[in-house]
């Protein structure tokens, strides 16, 4: 019994994080900066105006300040007759998580002080002890895989202020495409994702975990710059912000990363030869750099201009 009352603390606190829904219910204004953070697939051989991909850049947190959103967004979506995301969490119900988080989010004959650096251990412990009101420590979630642990971490931080919101624009245009019945279609299930996680190297989810603690220890100020950059479509800003990874870290993330990335660099191809208007939505880290999923379509041949 000792051990099952963490678990189900942890998945309470799990469930919460993948089933938030930013209501983003803010009356939408409009206004207008010189660049957003999406970019007009097209190809340069069989360029159509009924042939197009819209590709949008999201965050994970921002300030609520993030709303209201460009007029230009809200008009792309309308024209598009697809929204397109990585995956819409809140289709999973609660027992589903918790099935997933077990059979992908435990440790097998190890714990998480044998699997992260004392560095890393010692500074999850003091985040966790900072945002639970019980000081409850890393030892509360010893049987847990370090990506786990850093979307605990992920969650207390940024859910403890009133002026954040987790995946505001996703979370928006899907609200919005569900009440107009628009076509939704996920690019991987939860499970997939959960899947692919906890396949990563132990080492590469403790070098995760440690970007989040950084990004977390930044604080308020982080998600503030971070917002931001994102409103005024500072692409370049963003990946520099966002870039902690270091040596061999680096090396194993970029090659996690770009296996993703071609993933959904393949649909969006796919989308653009069977021809419509798409609308793309996903984690800005996935278009930034050499890897990301701009420059992939680029080397492609693709046609991408930053709207």
């Amino acid at each position: 019994m000792k051990r099952i009352l963490p678990i189900v603390a942890l998945i309470l606190i799990l469930c919460l994080t993948l089933t938030l829904a930013s209501s983003a219910s803010t009356e939408v204004l409009y206004t207008q900066n010189s660049h957003v953070s999406m970019w007009k697939i097209t190809s340069r051989i069989t360029a159509s105006e009924g042939n197009i991909m819209y590709l949008l850049g999201s965050l994970s947190v921002s300030e609520k300040s993030i709303f209201p959103l460009e007029n230009q967004l809200e008009k792309v979506y309308e024209e598009c007759s697809k929204i397109v995301v990585e995956t819409d969490i809140s289709k999973t119900t609660q027992d589903q998580t918790v099935t997933a988080l077990l059979k992908y989010g435990l440790l097998s004959k190890t714990t998480i002080d044998k699997v992260l650096t004392k560095e890393q251990y010692t500074k999850a412990d003091n985040l966790i002890k900072k945002y639970t009101l019980n000081k409850k420590s890393l030892s509360a979630y010893k049987s847990f895989m370090p990506w786990v642990i850093d979307s605990l971490i992920a969650n207390l931080a940024f859910s403890n202020s009133q002026n954040f919101i987790q995946n505001p624009v996703t979370s928006y245009f899907l609200e919005k495409a569900k009440k107009d019945g628009k076509s939704i279609v996920e690019l991987e299930s939860p499970n997939s994702q959960l899947k692919r996680l906890s396949s990563m190297s132990y080492s590469l989810q403790g070098a995760m975990l440690e970007n989040t603690i950084m990004f977390a220890e930044k604080g308020p100020e982080t998600v503030k710059n971070a917002t931001e950059l994102w409103k005024d479509g500072d692409i370049e800003g963003l990946n520099e912000l966002y870039t902690f990874y270091k040596g061999s870290q680096a090396a194993a993330y970029n090659t996690f990363l770009i296996e993703k990335n071609k993933k959904v660099c393949e649909y969006i191809i796919k989308c653009l030869k069977s021809g419509g208007k798409y609308f793309t939505i996903t984690d800005i880290s996935m278009l930034t750099g050499k890897s990301g999923i701009i420059n992939m379509l680029k080397e492609k041949g693709y046609k991408v201009e930053q709207q």
